[in-house]
């Protein structure tokens, strides 16, 4: 996460949403969200969602069974 951070600070070329929650609450955002400044629904400096397609998306799986 810090290697893709350091790159875009060096190369503003994209922006990132993050997805962080406490609850197992089930949402259908990414955990990391990479949207490229020329994509059509560009990320606003407080989006929390986007109403566009990502570009890149990183999901997470988690260890634990569906029962938990």
């Amino acid at each position: 996460m810090d290697g893709l951070r350091d790159f875009l600070h060096v190369h503003p070329i994209a922006r990132i949403i993050g997805l962080a929650l406490p609850t197992k609450t089930t949402i259908r955002k990414p955990d990391l969200g990479l949207v490229l400044n020329g994509n059509p629904m560009a990320l606003a400096d407080y989006d929390r969602s986007d109403r566009g397609v990502f570009d890149r998306c990183i999901q997470s799986l988690s260890a634990s069974s569906q029962t938990e």
